[in-house]
């Protein structure tokens, strides 16, 4: 077992399960192998159809929990509503999905950067792509650059599966109102983490693989580096409009956070999030606050931007 370096800290894991039968139990086990007897496993399980709660009760351990969950909701709000649900007596709080498996060492890495830190704190990490067996496909792109509330506006580098966050951090964001994520504007729980802890707090992205990121015909993600990744952030972009869920997800920042946020922020984050589609269209790209990795997804964010305007048909105001 390789857990918590302190005895004393408690670690909670939260997994949002939907019809996960295939690869939950494999998961489970490499996350239990890695927490104490004090520490626990909060799931929230979506309204799966299959196997995947009987799988779960089947691994029969006592650190295993299931919040009582009110029915489909999506990946993002489900994970948000398990946020709010689960106890706050714990002094971490690692986000996992359901058919992953966790690197051995995860726990410890993420606590070393997290541990003693008195402000709200993610950790984020790499990851290692595997197939359907686990066998080795590539790593997620590395960012070089510091993760910032700049950055969050515009990309998301923290996937959900690497998450931890001390305590702190759970406290900001169940300090908004949980009716908020219900009414559309949230669609990535990962990124929105990412959004409001890189501002209230510190967000640290661990170049070290932390998970084996599996991809299979359930979940075809495609993190690869270089072109690749591109290509399959393109593909998401066809079925959703990137530019709203970019643009809800700040105004919901905005009206959330508007009263504790300083002057010198108010105005920029105001400009980037309401307006004419136009109007917000311009702010981003001559906006010299936004932050990216690298110079290619500058390039390509302005692409991205362009295709939104002549390929859909986006609200006049937002």
């Amino acid at each position: 077992m390789t857990g918590s370096l302190c005895n004393s800290e408690r670690v909670a894991v939260l997994i949002s399960t939907y019809n996960g039968q295939f690869y939950i139990t494999d998961q489970l086990k490499s996350i239990l192998s890695q927490l104490k007897i004090e520490d626990r496993v909060f799931i929230r399980d979506d309204g799966s159809t299959d196997k995947t709660l009987e799988l779960i009760k089947s691994v029969n351990d006592i650190r295993i929990e299931i919040i009582e969950s009110d029915g489909n909701l999506g990946f993002g709000p489900s994970f948000m509503t398990l946020i709010h649900k689960v106890p706050k007596t714990f002094d971490f709080y690692f986000i996992a999905d359901q058919d992953d498996v966790w690197i051995d060492g995860r726990v410890s890495r993420a606590l070393k950067a997290l541990r003693n830190k008195n402000c709200p704190m993610m950790y984020c990490s790499r990851l290692e792509l595997v197939n359907s067996k686990l066998e080795s496909i590539g790593l997620s792109p590395l960012y070089t650059k510091t993760p910032s509330f700049y950055n969050a506006i515009c990309q998301n580098i923290a996937t959900g599966c690497t998450i931890a966050i001390n305590q702190l951090a759970l406290f900001l964001i169940r300090s908004m109102p949980i009716e908020k994520y219900y009414d559309g504007r949230l669609y990535y729980h990962d990124w929105w983490l990412y959004l409001n802890i890189s501002y209230f707090g510190t967000v640290v992205h661990d170049p070290i693989p932390s998970v084996l990121y599996r991809q299979h015909e359930f979940n075809q993600i495609g993190m690869n580096d270089g072109l690749g990744r591109y290509y399959t952030i393109i593909k998401k972009i066809l079925k959703n409009s990137w530019f709203s869920l970019l643009i809800n997800q700040l105004n919901l920042f905005y009206e959330i956070h508007h009263k504790r946020i300083p002057n010198k922020d108010l105005e920029k984050i105001h400009n980037l999030c309401h307006g004419s589609s136009i109007q917000i269209a311009r702010s981003l790209i001559v906006n010299k606050n936004l932050e990216f990795q690298n110079h290619s997804d500058i390039i390509f964010f302005k692409i991205l931007l362009i295709f939104e305007f002549f390929f859909r048909r986006l609200p006049s105001k937002i």
